[in-house]
């Protein structure tokens, strides 16, 4: 037995009898395990029908970010060049949206679900997790929690777009208020989702800061059956005068000073890792966020801000959703927090406090990364049990099938059901 003898080996009593080095031990170790003691797996079984996921060989790019944990990202654009989804589908979507193209990348254990790039991994999903980030950031902000979600959901499929101008998600040109606006953002994801087929399987929409907001836009009603909603940090402008203020003179400055390009790429340059919410980041992250900022045009910088500043979370029926806030975010004021609880109608038990993270718990932190680390554990925990209450959600009189009251119609029916958006 190959292990035995390493084993001892390891601790046999003389030294000189022993691996000469941690390396050599490490090295024996890994050719054991590749060569004698491939890990079981046993893939989970087939849920739905896999035709409506055939987009999921489009991916331009593969890799395996963990033991089991594979990453696939993708284009809109691409899938329909490689004809994985209809053209006019995807033209609907954009065009509502005002983007010219949304990117994405996907999560997965491929130990149960299979390779990401076959349709038969999103047929043996039990859960959906979409990730979306918050103002300046882009789908990479979510690296970490994705690994960690599926490490404890493994039939989970975790997606993550890049949102709202950001990243591969950018606006063909200065959108319109309504393109613009929370609502906006939160009716982009919920067409991007049903275009993918993944609108029938429970799911967890966890919104961090600008997202978060757009979260609370929507009810249970507006969110659909087998939905839960997160908002992590979410920016509370209308229950707060001081942030509001905030946003509302960023917009101004875009709209002003922030249409000279140099001077607004140096002036965001300069101020984006000096501002206190992100003074805890890792210089990588907090530079990341200064570009993804300064490239934006002053247009589109003036109607994000402005959004954000005039949106009020929407009053409704609201028992299936989390609030995640950090104790020391510096832009959460808690008694507005307080105030937006109880007129939003949310859970006492489903508002949880972290006691670090700033405003981005779930972004590494430069002077305790292992806070981040423990953050992101938590999450998952929170996701988990939201995605519990999706999958049971009862159907009450008033709920809607389908979702946001949406304009697009599909030529696609999305897998297992016969709802159109």
């Amino acid at each position: 037995d190959p292990l035995r003898a390493l084993l001892e080996r390891a601790t046999a009593a003389r030294a000189e009898d022993r691996f000469p080095s941690m390396r050599a031990l490490a090295d024996a170790l890994a050719a054991i395990v590749a060569d004698h003691a491939t890990p079981p797996r046993r893939l989970a079984p087939i849920l739905r029908d896999p035709d409506a996921f055939r987009w999921a060989a489009g991916a331009h790019a593969v890799v395996d970010v963990g033991p089991d944990v594979s990453r696939a990202d993708y284009r809109l654009r691409d899938l329909v060049a490689a004809g994985l989804l209809p053209r006019d589908d995807v033209d609907e979507v954009l065009d509502r949206a005002g983007l010219a193209d949304i990117g994405f990348a996907a999560w997965g254990d491929r130990g149960r679900l299979g390779a990401l790039t076959a349709a038969d991994a999103l047929t043996r999903a039990t859960d959906v997790v979409i990730l979306l980030h918050g103002f300046g950031h882009t789908r990479e902000a979510w690296g970490s929690l994705a690994r960690a979600v599926c490490r404890d959901n493994a039939q989970a499929l975790v997606l993550a777009p890049d949102v709202h101008g950001f990243g591969e998600t950018r606006f063909r040109r200065t959108p319109t208020i309504a393109q613009a606006s929370m609502v906006g953002l939160a009716r982009a994801v919920d067409d991007w989702r049903r275009l993918l087929g993944v609108a029938t399987i429970p799911t967890a929409l966890v919104g961090h800061s600008m997202c978060g907001l757009a979260l609370l836009t929507i009810d249970d009603d507006g969110a659909g059956l087998r939905v839960a909603r997160i908002a992590v940090t979410p920016t509370l402008a209308s229950h707060d005068p001081a942030l509001c203020r905030r946003f509302r003179n960023q917009a101004r400055l875009a709209a002003t000073i922030g249409r000279i390009a140099p001077l607004r790429r140096w002036f965001i340059r300069r101020s984006a890792t000096r501002v206190e919410q992100n003074r805890h980041l890792v210089p990588e992250a907090a530079r990341l966020m200064a570009e993804e900022i300064a490239r934006m045009p002053g247009g589109v910088l003036h109607r994000v801000a402005r959004a954000i500043g005039d949106a009020p979370p929407r009053l409704g029926r609201q028992s299936r959703v989390a609030v995640v806030v950090a104790v020391d975010d510096p832009l959460m004021d808690f008694a507005a927090l307080d105030r937006a609880i109880a007129d939003v109608g949310i859970a006492p038990e489903h508002v949880h406090r972290f006691p670090d993270g700033g405003h981005h718990p779930h972004v590494e932190s430069a002077a305790h990364p292992e806070w981040s680390a423990r953050n992101g554990l938590d999450l998952a925990r929170v996701i988990d049990a939201m995605l519990v209450s999706a999958a049971e959600a009862p159907v009450l009189d008033g709920d809607s099938p389908v979702g946001l009251d949406s304009t697009v119609q599909l030529h696609t029916t999305v897998a297992g059901s016969s709802d159109s958006v």
